[in-house]
């Protein structure tokens, strides 16, 4: 099982939006705020809209990433896998606007992209593939589930 909600972003770019969160390094110069439900509620806007089609993100958090954008480049992940199949949704923002996505793949659909929704984004930010691809070259392996990202560094 692999589970992810996340915002990834370069640290000036995360802290523009959150100073009161905890941050995880990755690799490359990025960092990664966890969408724990206390992440989730203290980032909840509630006049803002839903971020389509993604499952878990809250109402408004699409206009705060376009916001905070405006310091650099930032996307918002989700992947659901068991069993070596599942789901991954991905959408990136910079200078206050969408450069990529939504973008989403689910392996009951249709046969995998040459490129997964989460590299993607993580193409996007910059990151090179010094592996299999941008996900593990990110760091993005080290734990299977949201909430493990908080337990260790």
């Amino acid at each position: 099982m692999y589970q992810l909600r996340a915002v990834i972003g370069a640290l000036p770019v995360l802290r523009a939006l959150t100073a009161h969160h905890p941050l995880v390094e990755l690799e490359q110069g990025l960092h990664l705020l966890p969408m724990t439900e206390d992440v989730a509620a203290a980032l909840t806007v509630s006049s803002g809209p839903p971020l389509a089609p993604f499952e878990h993100a809250p109402p408004g958090l699409g206009d705060l990433l376009a916001t905070c954008s405006t310091h650099g480049p930032v996307a918002y992940v989700e992947a659901d896998i068991f069993g070596g199949t599942g789901i991954q949704i991905a959408q990136t923002w910079h200078h206050g606007h969408t450069t990529l996505g939504p973008i989403h793949h689910d392996d009951d659909e249709a046969p995998p992209p040459p490129i997964t929704p989460i590299s993607q984004a993580l193409r996007e930010l910059g990151v090179l593939r010094t592996t299999n691809d941008e996900f593990a070259a990110a760091g993005l392996s080290r734990h299977r589930t949201t909430a493990a990202w908080l337990s260790s560094p």
